[in-house]
Parts: structure tokens; C-alpha cells; sequence
């Protein structure tokens, strides 16, 4: 079992929070002046943001939605990255050649990209009134608005200046919607009483697979002008599951040692230093953050008892042996396949259910007596123990964790190129986790951005 670290070095790690964000190519790398223009919308110009936005915008998105997304597939997103990522021994002509292409890109995105946000903003106009008044959807619908709007106003991209001013743009919206799920998930926090599960599902399913599309389109081209290597845009072609898992884990080692004061090792076994893949790693670290983080939290809450957890190791006890979380990495030609393996309890049979619903989670809620003490049950902490309990509850996976959203989006993740995420519960010892994950350059051919 791990003890607790010195103060300073957990809350310097605490700080460092890293969030997930999480890009993708137009298939036409024809001459941009070749590129016939987006057909003319209704509304023949668009203001900035402000006064009657919604008003200005409800010709537009409706022209938009009666459009067909145009189908990018991962062979189109592997072929845009191999033609528009300079390299150092780049030729003037092979340079000019990855500019064109990267031009050709931010064309067909700036064409795209206002198809796929005018659903979504459709999309939020049609939620019950009383659900699209609430602060939190307001906040997001009016976010899709205004990003709508910029691209829109945007001019059409000829030159390498253009597609850099284009790329800067770019990148404040991809910032600007880094919060988006945790917003609308304190939305409908607040409001589930006026929408079936059924309904909520529905909606943040296609909410969260149409958000991925779109980051994965706008990162993918902003990843172009920061290649890294074994990267094709922000795809890793020789990903290392095993240690990307080991790096989130390190990270949620800290924070459960200020949380609770102690943490499980964690076991990686198989084939972890022969296995890799290509694949997104911000969507896998996302995933395995979820899966990692409730797998801690059960095992410890399973062996220690509240009275025995603290804060810094104040009141943890060497005699509460954890077992190790464990984590089992097996590949085939076309997929990898990872077990998350723990002796955390496990989930009864009615909860595992209910465990890939939206707003479904075991994370107790705290009373405002219990705010006051330290998970010890000693007065006084209590600002670093709520700064760790807050950390434990989103671990690297942002902050719609502990309120029930966790697994489900990681499932939506899982499943967006082709993969599944299945849980078996032993109830009374624990849980195991099945993530399949295809290969993308071989796999996942046919799947569509």
C-alpha cells in the first residue's frame, strides 16, 4: 500500500491538473481555388455576437441542418496528416506543397465545421423550455451560437496567412468548448426531473459523439502545425497503452494518497512493452482516467474503513493490506484489448444496470457537517481535504465526475471508432473491465468522423 506524500509535493501535483480536451482532414486536397465555395446561405451577412443573435443565426441553421455532413473517414484523417505535417528535410517545393494542403484543410473545415454546429444548436433549441432556460444550457447553447457565428464571418482561406490566422480562430473555439459536458451536465443535474433518462441519454449521446467529431476535425488540424514524433496529426501511431496507463495512474496515485491517505498498487501484466497501436491518446486517457479513478476509489473503500482514512496519512493503518488494481494488456492484428481487474466489492446486480447511465454514480454526496471535517473525522484540513475529495472525484477526467457522467462518456469514447467498454461484477470482491479498442490505421477504415 502506498502512504502519503509530502504536502508540498501532492499539491504541486494537484495544481498541475491536466484536462482532457480532445481533429480530422477534408478529403479534398484539390487546389484551393479549385474548391467551388460552401452553397450561399440564406442570410447573405453575419454580425459578431451580441443583441438577436439567435435571431440573425435561425436562417442560417436552418439552411445548415438540411445539409448532409460531409463523411471523413480515418483513412482521410491519416492522408490530410502525412500530406500537410512539414518535416525537417522538407524541399521549398514539398514545404509549399504541405502549406497547399493544409490550405485545402481549413477550407473544407470552414465549410464543415458550421454544418455540425448548427445541429447542435438545433439541438439545444428543441429541449423542453423549461430544461433550455436553465443557466448551464443557456451558457452552452449560447457558446454554439457565437462559435457559429465566428466561422461563419470568417473569410474564405486562400494563402498560408489566411489559414494561420484560420488556425488561430480555430484554437480559441476548440478552448472556448473545453468545458462543455461539465456544463451541460450540471444542466440537466438541475433539471432531470423534467426529462426521462431515456431523453437525457439520447440527447448526450449524440451531444457527446458530435463534440468528439468536431474536436477531432478542428485538433487534428491544429495539430499539423506541432508535429510530434510517431504522430500523424493527433493521431500516436505507436501508442503504448500500458504506459500511458501507468502515467495516469501515477498522477491519481497523488491524489488518492491526499484524499484517503493510502492507494493500491497497480499491476500492469500481459504484454505491456510489446503492444502498441495507433490511436488518439487524449480519448484513451480519458477512458482509462475513469476507469483507473473508480477502481482506487471502490478498493479503498472496500478494505479501509472511513475512521481509518486520512488526509496526508493522518489515521491511515499499515494493517489494512489493498489488494493491487490490476490492469492486463492483450493485442491481436487489428485491436487492443485492456482488463481492468479489482477487489474493490464489485456492484450489485440492479446497480451495474444503471452503471453506464448518465447522472448514476456511487460517489456520496457530503453533509454540510461532514464539509467540515477531514475524511479522519479530525476538525480542522478541511480546505486541503475538500481540494483532495474534489481531486479524487475528477481525477484527470474533468469535472463531470461524481455526477454520474464518467463511464457513460467513456463509453461513447470507446465506441466512437468501432471499440466497446463492458463491465463484469463479482459482487462481494470486485470488477472487471473490458476495454476494446480497434487499431485505427487498420481497424477502423470505414468508421466516419
Amino acid at each position: 500500500m502506498r502512504r502519503a506524500r509530502p504536502a508540498t509535493a501532492v499539491l504541486t501535483t494537484l495544481r498541475s491538473l491536466s484536462s482532457i480536451a480532445y481533429h480530422q482532414v477534408g478529403p479534398n486536397l484539390a487546389s484551393p481555388s479549385s474548391i467551388p465555395p460552401p452553397p450561399p446561405l440564406s442570410a447573405p451577412s453575419f454580425a459578431p455576437p451580441g443583441a438577436g443573435l439567435t435571431a440573425r443565426l435561425t436562417p442560417a441553421i436552418s439552411d445548415l441542418c438540411r445539409r448532409t455532413l460531409t463523411p471523413v473517414t480515418l483513412p482521410d484523417l491519416l492522408k490530410i496528416g502525412r500530406a500537410a505535417t512539414p518535416t525537417r528535410n522538407d524541399s521549398a517545393d514539398a514545404a509549399a506543397a504541405r502549406a497547399h494542403a493544409r490550405i485545402a484543410n481549413a477550407h473544407f473545415l470552414l465549410s464543415e465545421l458550421p454544418v455540425r454546429l448548427a445541429r447542435r444548436c438545433q439541438a439545444f433549441a428543441a429541449l423542453p423550455m423549461i430544461v433550455a432556460i436553465n443557466p448551464h444550457m443557456q451558457h452552452v447553447y449560447q457558446l454554439y451560437l457565437e462559435s457559429l457565428a465566428q466561422l461563419l464571418a470568417f473569410p474564405r482561406i486562400d494563402s498560408e496567412a489566411d489559414e494561420r490566422k484560420f488556425a488561430r480562430e480555430l484554437g480559441l473555439l476548440v478552448e472556448a468548448h473545453k468545458d462543455v459536458i461539465s456544463t451541460v451536465s450540471q444542466g440537466f443535474l438541475e433539471c432531470r426531473q423534467y426529462m426521462t433518462p431515456a431523453e437525457i441519454g439520447a440527447f448526450l449521446d449524440k451531444l457527446i459523439s458530435a463534440r468528439i467529431g468536431v474536436r477531432v476535425l478542428a485538433e487534428h488540424h491544429l495539430a499539423l502545425h506541432d508535429p510530434h514524433p510517431s504522430f500523424i496529426g493527433i493521431v500516436d501511431t505507436a501508442l503504448n497503452p500500458a504506459k500511458l496507463a501507468r502515467r495516469v495512474f501515477d498522477y491519481l496515485e497523488e491524489v488518492a494518497v491526499l484524499h484517503y491517505g493510502v492507494c493500491p498498487e497497480f499491476v500492469i501484466d500481459g504484454h505491456p512493452d510489446t503492444t502498441t497501436m495507433a490511436y488518439i491518446p487524449v480519448h484513451l486517457e480519458y477512458i482509462l482516467s475513469e476507469l483507473l479513478k473508480n477502481s482506487v476509489r471502490a478498493t479503498v473503500e472496500h478494505h479501509v474503513p472511513p475512521s481509518a482514512r486520512g488526509v496526508l496519512g493522518a489515521g491511515a493503518d499499515d494493517s489494512f493490506k489493498l489488494p493491487p488494481v490490476r490492469l492486463t494488456v492483450s493485442a491481436a492484428a487489428d485491436e487492443v484489448v485492456l482488463r481492468l481487474r479489482d477487489a474493490g466489492g464489485g456492484i450489485p446486480y440492479e446497480s451495474l444496470q444503471k452503471a453506464f447511465e448518465y447522472s448514476y454514480t456511487t460517489v456520496a454526496k457530503r453533509t454540510p457537517d461532514a464539509a467540515l471535517k477531514t475524511p479522519s473525522g479530525a476538525d480542522g484540513m478541511s480546505l486541503m481535504g475538500d481540494t483532495a475529495e474534489l481531486g479524487m472525484q475528477q481525477a484527470i477526467g474533468g469535472p463531470i465526475a461524481g455526477l454520474g457522467y464518467g463511464l457513460g462518456t467513456a463509453r461513447v469514447y470507446a465506441r466512437y471508432f468501432g471499440g466497446s467498454l463492458r463491465m463484469v461484477s463479482l459482487y462481494g470482491h470486485g470488477c472487471d473491465v473490458y476495454l476494446r479498442l480497434p487499431n485505427i490505421d487498420r481497424a477502423a477504415r470505414n468508421v466516419q468522423i
